[in-house]
């Protein structure tokens, strides 16, 4: 069956997640130091032992709006993209992966 781009798949779980997941999130605390009061792995790999779409999704908690852009910034310039920006949040990935329109 061929997958067209807006096709969503599920893997097996896979044991890696947990740890591309903070290795991740090590390096961003790196990068944005104080400009961020939290960040979790979230989403479908980030619960052990099921079936997940294999993207490794993280969420930062930030204190001001411009907290955030201050985050993008840096974070686009680490390789991430802007690929949405909402009022409340902003969803970046890193470079390779396709935002759906």
């Amino acid at each position: 069956m061929k997958q067209n781009e807006d096709s969503i798949f599920l893997v097996s779980p896979d044991s890696n997640w947990k740890q591309l997941a903070t290795s991740e999130i090590d390096a961003i605390c790196d990068l944005l130091q104080d400009n961020i009061n939290s960040i979790e792995h979230i989403g479908s790999t980030a619960i052990p032992n099921i079936k997940a779409k294999p993207v490794i999704d993280i969420m930062a908690g930030v204190a001001t709006l411009e907290d955030a852009r201050t985050c993008i910034s840096i974070l686009e310039n680490f390789g991430y993209t802007n690929g949405k920006t909402e009022f409340v949040h902003s969803i970046l990935r890193k470079a390779g992966y396709e935002f759906k329109k």
